[in-house]
């Protein structure tokens, strides 16, 4: 039994190697961004506001074991970036349902599908605050 433990504990330490590798050859010609410069090199001007965007930005800090300062709105985290989805495999389904809590609305499991970066989860929330306070004025 010791064995096969070990055996199943040193294939998800070299799987996390691996993703963590990849996700930092990806990364590393980035420079880190705060989430204010974050905010004003890709959301200045877009109608989604700072507080939105960090917010979210936090959200996704919390549940994702790697440095994101150097992630950028469009990547597609269904492709190239898929590596984060590999550190934690709950980690999808935790950072919708905390959106959820945040923002106090429901994202069913075709709009989740259909998020693949950054941007499209912001424009998902930023669309379903605005519909919610649409519908209760």
């Amino acid at each position: 039994m010791a064995v096969i433990g070990c055996i199943v504990i040193g294939c998800l330490f070299w799987g996390d190697l691996r993703s963590k590798r990849q996700l930092q050859a990806l990364l590393q010609t980035r420079p880190p961004r705060s989430d204010q410069e974050f905010y004003k090199t890709f959301f200045s001007g877009s109608p989604y506001s700072v507080e939105l965007v960090t917010k979210i930005r936090s959200i996704f800090k919390e549940y994702i074991d790697i440095d994101l300062s150097q992630l950028e709105p469009d990547d597609d985290l269904s492709k190239d970036f898929r590596a984060i989805w590999e550190l934690d495999s709950m980690a999808d389904v935790e950072i919708i349902k905390s959106l959820e809590d945040a923002f106090s609305l429901r994202i069913s499991d075709i709009e989740a599908s259909e998020t693949r970066t950054f941007r499209d989860v912001v424009a998902l929330i930023h669309r379903k605050t605005e519909q919610g306070a649409a519908a209760n004025p």
